[in-house]
């Protein structure tokens, strides 16, 4: 069988979501293998947390250079793990980190490269939505291994839990990747929006924040919080109105 590689998303020191949606597309390619890109001594907590999803291993490669020389090390380094495992496709999360290591990465393998794509089939055939949403479009890598970048909450992931087999490799990054060195860094500001990967979640709650204030029903915003992650976990809750009992 086919391998399929996915970069390991991670939103602070946890696997976000949107690994278990680059799993979800990649099973259908082939046994998903993810990669994780961890900073030295960080390789097996973070590993630890990539646990959902169809992925049946996982490759933790630690380096200090992904500190010091960030897009550039990462990148060399999922290249040269490309090089030895020869996939049949690669998958990154779809936003500006997994953009630029995508491009580089198609670089250096001189492969071919699709970025936002909104799904995949089982051939490799990845699926854009451009112009807005006012058009449709379906394309696939003629050239080496595919390097695809998908578009957080563009599929339904398959979040069941998984155990897969974790192994260490050498991370290998070249001297050209460490040209240029990271002399500070610190995390950019958030304001009051929502993060974009989060949108669902916030428009599924504003929708049950519509239907209680339609039907009267006053709650504060934690427990409109807790309506949504029960409902959203299939539990049935039960809303006591005027004594009558609403679904």
């Amino acid at each position: 069988m086919s391998k399929v590689l996915i970069l390991a998303d991670f939103s602070g020191d946890k696997a976000s979501k949107t690994t278990a949606e680059l799993a979800t597309v990649g099973a259908r390619m082939g046994e998903v293998t993810a990669v994780v890109l961890a900073p030295g001594g960080k390789g097996a907590s973070l590993a630890a947390t990539v646990n959902q999803g169809p992925i049946s291993s996982v490759i933790v490669l630690e380096s200090d250079d992904f500190i010091s020389h960030g897009v550039a090390a990462s990148a060399d380094a999922l290249a040269n793990l490309v090089k030895e495992q020869s996939p049949s496709a690669v998958l990154i999360a779809s936003h500006a980190f997994g953009k630029e290591v995508a491009a580089r990465v198609s670089i250096l393998t001189d492969s071919g490269i699709i970025t936002d794509a909104i799904d995949i089939a089982a051939d490799g055939t990845a699926t854009q939505s451009v112009f807005g949403g006012s058009t449709t479009v379906h394309s696939k890598v003629s050239h080496g291994t595919p390097v695809i970048t998908v578009r957080p909450n563009s599929v339904e992931a398959d979040f069941s839990a998984s155990t897969p087999a974790i192994t260490n490799a050498t991370a290998v990054v070249g001297a050209d990747a460490k040209k240029a060195k990271i002399s500070s860094s610190q995390p950019p500001v958030k304001g009051g929006r929502p993060e974009l990967s989060s949108f669902q979640a916030v428009a599924e709650q504003m929708e049950i924040s519509q239907l209680l204030n339609h039907l009267q029903i006053h709650l504060v915003p934690q427990l409109v919080h807790h309506v949504l992650q029960q409902m959203q976990a299939g539990i049935h809750i039960h809303i006591k109105l005027d004594r009558q009992e609403r679904q």
